[in-house]
């Protein structure tokens, strides 16, 4: 009797420690983190995309949509260009970018793209990547 309650506290040990682990390492992956906290929020995903080190998505809460687009190294050029094209096809108002870095080809693409505004009518909002 006490073997089968010591191979059935073992057994339910590992399976609550792989579980943990599980967990743990969706909180460390930035993509999860990003979808978890929209999805709090109400928002709906619509379309994403994923290429490379970067995750681009399409969201829709009631009338208002976003792009969002999480980088999880430097912010290039290529990567703003495509979240930007994404947005103006979609007719979307607002941008929210994740990354660490930001290269300096794309920080003065967001400079002028940010000067610019009433022109395109496209907000950009730069957020940094929160790391547990």
């Amino acid at each position: 009797m006490f073997l089968v309650k010591l191979t059935i506290f073992i057994i339910l040990s590992f399976v609550l420690i792989r579980i943990a682990k599980q967990s743990m390492k969706s909180k460390r992956i930035p993509k999860l983190q990003v979808q978890k906290k929209l999805q709090e929020d109400g928002w709906t995903c619509l379309a994403h995309t994923y290429y490379g080190k970067s995750w681009m998505a399409v969201y829709k809460k009631l009338i208002q949509k976003r792009v969002v687009l999480v980088n999880e190294n430097q912010l290039t050029f290529d990567d703003l260009r495509k979240a930007v094209i994404m947005a103006l096809l979609s007719n979307i108002h607002q941008v929210d970018l994740y990354c660490d870095q930001i290269t300096p080809h794309a920080k003065k693409a967001l400079r002028l793209l940010s000067k610019y505004q009433k022109l395109h009518g496209i907000k950009l909002v730069t957020r940094e990547l929160v790391r547990c």
